[in-house]
């Protein structure tokens, strides 16, 4: 059979449904990306803070066996102030971007721990009532590699869905 009705397209209806699917899925989608968004800038702003100081904890561990006590241990494999070439003294040396500080902690000869801190600058999400800060393990296994992990026992202070991914 042959349709004479001319009138083709979509009834109100089948609009309607459509838009509620699209609102719906927009619903779930949208708090996902900021959580994802939130989550790529804490990460890349602790990446960029850390890996001097990572670098320099390695090449120590790998030249003495052991992790360094102190930022003048440190400045034996270089790592100084590019522009005076002092040693580094302070964690705040270290700041970029939404960090405020670095700061290096021996707990033994093969633990100690990196602690970043958020400036007041970052977004207010990884800065909530004054708990702004990630914390790395650095742990010095027997054959002489240093190993970063992202303390997940409770000492970071940002939420667990926003922390790096280090390693």
């Amino acid at each position: 059979m042959k349709c004479n009705n001319s009138n083709f397209g979509f009834s109100l209806l089948e609009l309607l449904i459509v838009v509620s699917i699209i609102g719906i899925l927009a619903s779930v989608a949208v708090p996902q990306y900021q959580t994802y968004t939130l989550r790529t800038e804490a990460t890349t702003q602790v990446t960029a803070a850390v890996r001097p100081l990572q670098n320099a904890v390695s090449e120590f561990a790998a030249l003495n066996g052991a992790l360094p006590a102190s930022w003048a241990e440190l400045a034996t494999v270089g790592f100084v102030n590019s522009t005076t070439g002092a040693t580094i003294t302070a964690g705040t040396e270290l700041a970029n971007g939404d960090v405020a500080s670095v700061t290096w902690a021996q707990s033994s000869a093969t633990a100690g721990n990196i602690t970043i801190v958020f400036a007041s600058s970052a977004p207010s999400d990884l800065r909530q009532s004054g708990a702004n800060s990630v914390v790395i393990d650095a742990a010095l296994n027997s054959v002489g590699a240093v190993t970063y992990t992202v303390d997940t026992a409770g000492t970071n202070t940002i939420p667990v869905q926003y922390l790096p991914k280090i390693g």
